[in-house]
């Protein structure tokens, strides 16, 4: 990640998770939930779209989540 004053950040992706977004399930939520929360060390989490791409509903189906830590230089 580079910074605005130019200073580079170093992550290494610990996991990469496809969570369907539309379950409605206790499981689920608290899969979402658990990305979403403040966590006391350093992290970064990239959330995008994945799955399959529901015409009607003009959406992706899942949710494609990548939990990083940062690299000690």
């Amino acid at each position: 990640v580079l910074a605005e004053d130019d200073t580079t950040f170093l992550y290494r992706v610990e996991s990469v998770e496809e969570i369907p977004w539309r379950e409605r399930s206790t499981e689920h939520s608290v899969r979402h939930l658990t990305y979403l929360l403040p966590t006391r060390d350093e992290t970064l989490t990239l959330i995008t779209c994945g799955g399959d791409f529901n015409r009607s509903l003009r959406s992706y189906e899942d949710n494609v989540v990548a939990y990083a830590v940062p690299i000690s230089g």
